[in-house]
């Protein structure tokens, strides 16, 4: 072989890096937009998990392996226009169970502070 052939310039050097950091741009660009399109499809879903896990003080292993694979990235190909109102609609029920998980701790405490004011109400001694 011939020494010039295997010898790169500084110019062909500086353009094949150029060429590979496009390519690793071009393939980071395709992983944030895939995460990002994860993320507008699963938005009340993983708020909902993040509020509810705040708010929850035992975590039995059987609602921490539903939220494990309720969050685990799917891979889509769906872009965010091409969604028909049947996706919407599943999207708003898939939340109502994460709505009930966190609002049930409220509804307990606002019926137990009723339940203490009625029962209050009921012995004291207030006539009129």
């Amino acid at each position: 072989m011939n020494k010039t052939s295997l010898k790169q310039t500084p110019l062909s050097k500086l353009q094949n890096e150029r060429q590979r950091l496009r390519l690793l741009c071009r393939i980071q660009e395709q992983k944030l937009n895939e995460e990002a399109l994860y993320m507008r499809e699963n938005a009340g879903r993983l708020l909902f998990s993040g509020i509810s896990a705040l708010f929850s003080t035992s975590g039995s292993s059987k609602s921490e392996k539903k939220k494990a694979a309720a969050l685990s990235p799917v891979p889509s190909v769906a872009s965010l226009s091409s969604l028909r109102p049947a996706d919407f609609l599943s999207l708003g029920t898939g939340i109502i169970p994460y709505a009930w998980e966190l609002a049930q701790p409220l509804l307990i405490a606002w019926g137990i502070r009723r339940a203490k004011k009625w029962i209050g109400n009921l012995f004291s001694l207030k006539r009129k």
